[in-house]
């Protein structure tokens, strides 16, 4: 069989062609990715492996695992990579010469019980039932950068096409800490959702030792691993608290970064709202909690509101949440810069940023 790379795959036709073809089964599958939604796709299908280069795993979910090497010559090949590096895995595949396509095509396609991805759940909906705010927010950005993010990224959740992605790179490693954040060697920082200190660890290379951090991580495990992490590295108080609406005691779900809160979580934790600690200078706050981000904010509002600090929070836990952060925030803070940057090829990682006017 003749290859049919991604990036010929240009129209809807094409790529309803290459999920026919694949569901009927005319060459072996093959899912590139192990993950949830590989998983769903072999419960429906019969997949001759997964692929994965770096698991040292010889199956998963019953399947055989191989390395993309290996794949032969007339494989279909469906990638489940959608977050970091979709974009990189598609350009892989077409190095080695294999048909294939991106889950998200898939999806729009292939009408199977298959596992859907959440945080797109619902997009088009969205876009459709508030047209005047994603105009109005469009205006309201600051910068083209942030005009052009937002156009892609939701052109993105709507059509599920990769192709809106390509001027994205995986930048994690620069998130947050973007130009127009201004920080100095006196800043105090609020890391929200902290996991094992990351985040913190980059705020002190770039700012030093006098610097502080404030440490939110409701799991007892990450909390361990940021304070190891930053030792000696400046001012640092590590909270063993989740941030949200009220205080309370609720369950976690430990799941490395991607922990939350859930009901049928492994750990009882306390959330507290960041009001209740009464801080008297914050120069920035950065907030992932895996889609708690609005009751963060609910929980804030009178230390938004008196000390009108710099935030970057996440916008991509739901589709929703770029329209009701920005709401929920310029409530707070009116006369703020609203900025938007997505930092991987996929769906995730689409960050707000709020400059208030002492910081411009």
């Amino acid at each position: 069989m003749q290859s049919v790379h991604a990036r010929d795959l240009r129209t809807d036709s094409e790529k309803l062609l290459w999920v026919e073809k694949f569901i009927r089964g005319e060459h072996p599958r093959y899912v590139f990715g192990c993950s949830n939604w590989g998983k769903s796709v072999a419960e429906v299908l019969k997949v001759a492996a997964f692929v994965d280069d770096f698991t040292t795993s010889t199956s998963f979910a019953e399947v055989p695992i191989i390395r993309s090497h290996a794949l032969p010559t007339d494989a279909m090949v469906l990638s489940v990579v959608i977050g970091e590096k979709p974009l990189t895995v598609r350009d892989q595949l077409e190095q080695i010469g294999v048909s294939h396509l991106d889950y998200f095509s898939f999806l729009k396609f292939c009408q199977l019980p298959v596992e859907q991805i959440r945080y797109l759940s619902g997009a088009a909906e969205e876009a459709k039932n508030y047209p005047d705010f994603y105009s109005q927010l469009i205006d309201r950005l600051f910068d083209e950068v942030s005009r052009e993010t937002c156009r892609r990224v939701m052109k993105f959740r709507v059509e599920l096409d990769l192709e809106e992605m390509v001027v994205f790179i995986d930048r994690q490693k620069e998130q947050y800490f973007e130009p127009f954040v201004k920080l100095n060697a006196s800043s105090v920082f609020l890391d929200v959702g902290a996991f094992d200190g990351y985040t913190s660890e980059q705020f002190f290379s770039r700012v030093g030792k006098s610097a502080t951090a404030h440490v939110f991580e409701p799991s007892a495990v990450s909390s361990a691993m940021a304070g190891s992490r930053l030792e000696g590295l400046g001012n640092v108080h590590l909270h063993l608290f989740a941030l949200g609406a009220e205080n309370s005691t609720v369950r976690f779900r430990t799941a490395g970064s991607a922990s939350s809160l859930a009901e049928d979580g492994d750990e009882l934790v306390e959330i507290r709202t960041l009001d209740s600690f009464h801080l008297s200078e914050i120069d920035l706050i950065k907030v992932d909690i895996e889609g708690a981000e609005l009751d963060f904010l609910t929980g804030a509002e009178q230390t938004l509101r008196k000390l009108q600090p710099q935030i970057a929070i996440a916008a991509y836990h739901s589709v929703d949440h770029i329209r009701r952060i920005t709401n929920q925030v310029l409530e707070f803070m009116p006369n703020a810069r609203v900025y938007m940057r997505h930092y991987t090829e996929g769906f995730a990682e689409t960050d707000l940023f709020f400059i208030p006017e002492r910081y411009w």
